[in-house]
């Protein structure tokens, strides 16, 4: 049997929604900066052309910009395409960052972390931070990162060099050096991929390690978002006893007899004789409930008995479906006495009628 101390629970909706209310969420810096350099390298390979073209633009209206008479005039008509695309730019690399956060639980706005915390001044938990497991950890997966890089930068270089050596002219060395670094950098950004999505599923593992609850935090959580299990048990008991009520008003028809307190209380028995072992209670109801008991014994013919204090103890005493008490044993006999001593006179008057 696990420990009651021990994390064996996974985490429930409510404690989920606290922790991200408070900004604990399963999320990968790594993954972030991969997918904002993945994003960058796509621009910068997909507008190499128009970039060149603007850069060149822009160096010739600089020249110009020396025999103009309004010199301000032509350095601002120079920068403006150069400043408009690197803008451009900007905005769309801080949209992929955004798009790689909300892709890790989503954006989450936490005030609490906007706090000021005094103790992230001390310089010796930085030091313990750093040289913490998880400090050496960051520095392993920066350190396999940096060799991949240069395994991969080396190679392609290689590549590059023996590709350009072969080339018949310029154009074409220059030609194969830019394939060469188009090649590094895609290569570097599948690197990054692959090193974030490894980096964030361990950044999940972890969160979901802290989020998981013992037993007794459970059931503690239980009790606080839905109740006591022993509130709740009693009223799916007395819910239970309110609808055999309201279910046993129609089963008073079948009742051998009903006492009535006479308005307040109505119980109605039932016993045959070989086939119940005590007198049974088929319905009972106080105020309106009352009243409907009666009804439906008098539609039935059902004798009705008033008996104010044997009503209103087996009111009190029994619930529907229950046997009587044994210390009622005396006291109902003598009701079913005087019901089948009525009968027999009714007969009776019929046979001589």
């Amino acid at each position: 049997m696990a420990d009651r101390d021990e994390k064996i629970f996974p985490a429930l909706p409510q404690k989920r929604q606290r922790a991200r209310e408070q900004g604990q969420i399963a999320r990968s810096r790594d993954l972030t900066s991969a997918i904002s350099f993945t994003a960058g390298v796509l621009l910068v390979a997909g507008s190499a052309a128009a970039l060149g073209r603007s850069v060149l633009g822009a160096f010739r209206q600089s020249l110009a910009a020396g025999a103009s008479a309004d010199l301000g005039g032509a350095v601002r008509h120079a920068l403006v395409w150069p400043l408009a695309l690197t803008a451009g730019l900007a905005a769309m690399l801080c949209a992929a960052a955004a798009a790689g956060a909300a892709a890790q639980g989503g954006i989450v706005f936490a005030p609490a972390r906007l706090t000021p915390d005094l103790g992230r001044l001390n310089p010796l938990k930085y030091f313990q931070r750093i040289f913490s497991a998880a400090g050496g950890i960051e520095l392993a997966k920066a350190a396999a990162k940096i060799v991949l890089v240069a395994m991969v930068a080396w190679s392609t270089a290689q590549w590059a060099l023996a590709l350009a050596t072969g080339a018949h002219n310029v154009a074409q060395g220059l030609g194969a050096l830019a394939f060469a670094a188009d090649r590094l950098l895609y290569l570097s950004a599948v690197i990054a991929l692959v090193a974030g999505a490894a980096d964030y599923a361990h950044k999940r593992y972890e969160h979901e390690s802290e989020l998981r609850m013992t037993r007794q935090e459970m059931m503690d959580e239980m009790k606080q978002e839905e109740g006591n299990p022993q509130v709740k048990r009693a009223l799916r008991r007395a819910q239970r006893k309110s609808f055999k009520r309201i279910r046993g008003i129609h089963q008073a028809a079948a009742a051998t007899v009903v006492l009535t307190n006479p308005t307040h209380y109505a119980v109605a028995l039932r016993y045959r004789r070989g086939f119940d072992q005590a007198p049974l209670v088929v319905a009972k109801g106080a105020g309106e409930n009352a009243h409907r008991i009666i009804a439906v014994a008098r539609l039935a013919a059902v004798p009705v008995m008033e008996n104010k204090p044997l009503a209103r103890v087996l009111f009190k005493a029994t619930e529907v479906g229950d046997y009587i008490p044994r210390q009622f044993y005396r006291a109902i006999a003598e009701v079913l006495a005087a019901i089948m001593r009525a009968e027999a006179q009714q007969q009776a008057a019929r046979r001589t009628a």
